[in-house]
């Protein structure tokens, strides 16, 4: 068991809760009495450490709470003269200990009493693992198991290469799968036909044997995933809510989002055709749109379950062919296009009927979502003959 909080909601309450139930450390949790010092020997444990999270499903290495055989007993607050440097210190430490570079690590200091702070690293499931301590050019790999961390052997490394290389295709065969049954209109909901956007938000560590989210706090959360107030229930798959376009016996939906319990998630929303006297047409400032404020949210929801990054953004489009993208606005309730193709002459229209837009990878929470998400936006408008998309200045 770990913490399922944001670092940055992590209080002294949480670090009391932790020694009055008795949660012992585990694979995704280590206790340490104190802060390693200036020895070779502190600093290449504290990398050990560090990099066995790395290397298996990422947790929290907290340092202030004594565990004798691993039952934390009490608080130990350590004496910091000066935090910031002492964190800068850390965080070098690992930059230039542990190799390749580990992305994503927070430190929260928690202030227990004026005798001192505990420290709390969360150390996310790396996407480029394996990683190794390299310090002084002693080169060794940690992972870590339900018995703490351990090093790996000729036969567990060859595995962590391989599971490395097939990350990124879990990832991309849970997206093709998903694509598929929604193609063959199998989804939770009985959906409307015609062009779709699908946007999936599949957190690294969503592919750990055994991941598994709360599905009553991921109800408790509605204000952050369904802001549109959505119809929602339980499904076998975890979480649902719906935005049904009728209540007769079709009961055809144009939206709906499915968060799965092992984290992944998907938002399905039907895209408007504009019929034009000799075009059809979708509105790209609407998909950016709901690609930006879907994003923001579920990352937010992912943020406050404590899932780790990286996390992994992809947007598709379906049954878009044929189609133009263009820009439109609202007037008194009616679409407008205010903007027509960059060549009208010659218009270009999207040349498939699946649009699988090359996915990205979020390291860290505190990203600027817009600028990161800009390369989907443009792949998204570049299908159709544009530049890039037009929600940005050039």
């Amino acid at each position: 068991m770990s913490i399922h909080k944001p670092l940055s909601e992590i209080e002294k309450q949480d670090l009391d809760n932790l020694i009055t139930n008795q949660i012992s450390e585990s694979r995704y949790l280590d206790y340490k009495r104190e802060l390693p010092e200036n020895s070779s020997r502190d600093r290449k444990e504290f990398l050990s450490d560090v990099s066995s999270f790395a290397n298996a499903a990422g947790g929290h290495l907290i340092y202030g709470i004594d565990a004798p055989k691993g039952i934390p007993k009490s608080l130990t607050p350590m004496a910091i003269d000066d935090l910031e440097s002492e964190i800068n210190s850390l965080e070098s430490l690992i930059r230039d200990g542990i190799d390749p570079r580990i992305h994503g690590i927070d430190i929260k200091a928690i202030e227990v009493d004026s005798s001192g702070y505990v420290l709390i690293l969360k150390i996310p499931r790396s996407r480029n693992s394996p990683h190794v301590v390299s310090y002084q050019k002693r080169f060794r790999f940690y992972s870590r198991s339900s018995m703490g961390r351990h090093p790996l052997d000729v036969h567990e490394l060859r595995n962590a290469f391989l599971l490395s290389e097939s990350a990124g295709e879990q990832v991309r065969d849970f997206r093709r799968k998903r694509i598929a049954q929604i193609l063959e209109l199998s989804t939770p909901v009985p959906f409307e036909k015609g062009a779709k956007l699908v946007v999936h938000v599949l957190p690294l560590e969503a592919f750990t044997f055994g991941n598994r989210l709360d599905m009553e706090r991921v109800m408790d959360e509605q204000n952050v995933w369904n802001q549109n107030s959505y119809v929602y229930r339980y499904n076998f798959d975890g979480c649902l809510a719906y935005n049904p376009i009728n209540f007769n016996s079709d009961y055809l939906s144009e939206a709906y989002i499915q968060i799965f319990r092992n984290g992944c998630i998907e938002f399905v929303k039907a895209l408007e055709t504009m019929k034009k006297k000799d075009y059809l047409a979708i509105s790209g400032n609407d998909i950016d749109q709901w690609i930006l404020s879907s994003v923001k949210s579920y990352l937010e929801l992912l943020n406050r379950l404590g899932v780790s990054p990286p996390i992994f953004i992809m947007a598709s489009l379906l049954g878009a062919h044929k189609r133009e993208i263009v820009i439109t606005h609202d007037f008194g309730g009616r679409r407008e296009i205010i903007r027509t193709p960059i060549y009208p002459s010659i218009p270009h229209k999207i040349d498939r009927s699946t649009l699988l837009v090359e996915p990205i990878s979020i390291d860290d929470y505190e990203v600027e979502l817009e600028m990161a998400l800009r390369v989907i936006f443009d792949s998204i408008w570049n299908a159709a003959g544009h530049k890039r998309s037009y929600s940005y200045k050039e």
